[in-house]
């Protein structure tokens, strides 16, 4: 169910997610995306753990105020019980819930982590071509030392990533990324 209405046929959808002490933040994300894209056609989902009446009323503000609709993603924390690292937030891993998730309603989806700011203009990562790739990701400015930490020859920030969703299903990463 989307907060302010059903999305336009062409939206850019955006996902943020955190756990639900992460809302605030996460839409003030959202509100920095409208703010410098005022003609693009935005969706915003919220995958959280978790959503009280008080943050939904905040949500439903956030929608009226931009225009554009919020659609929260309930996930059960249970499921990465597995895949947990050191720090036991699984709030991590439902970044990888984004492509299964939008794939009924768009091909693409830009992935944002909730400690984010906007200050331009998206168009050229909604119309940017994605053939043959699964996501076009932001190298990491330690990239070389971090890459050499966890055993990699490429490591990227994973707090930002246009996802080509029909690749990501095709290419089955979520299984690949749950199995590892």
């Amino acid at each position: 169910v989307f907060i302010g209405g059903e999305p336009e046929k062409d939206a850019f959808h955006i996902a943020l997610t955190g756990t639900a002490d992460y809302i605030p933040h996460m839409g003030v994300v959202a509100l920095t995306v409208r703010e410098h894209n005022k003609d693009l056609p935005l969706c915003f989902h919220f995958f959280v753990n978790q959503l009280v009446d008080e943050e939904k009323k905040h949500l439903e503000e956030m929608a009226l105020i931009t225009g554009c609709p919020v659609q929260v993603h309930l996930i059960d924390d249970r499921a990465f019980k597995t895949l947990l690292l050191s720090d036991g937030n699984p709030a991590f891993f439902y970044r990888f819930l984004v492509a299964p998730t939008l794939a009924p309603l768009t091909d693409r989806g830009l992935y944002l982590d909730g400690d984010m700011m906007c200050r331009g203009d998206m168009t050229p990562l909604w119309t940017m071509d994605l053939t043959g790739f699964d996501a076009a990701v932001v190298p990491d400015r330690r990239e070389e030392s971090n890459a050499k930490r966890v055993g990699t020859s490429k490591y990227f920030n994973a707090g930002m990533m246009l996802i080509n969703i029909d690749q990501w299903m095709k290419d089955g990463l979520f299984d690949d990324i749950v199995r590892r």
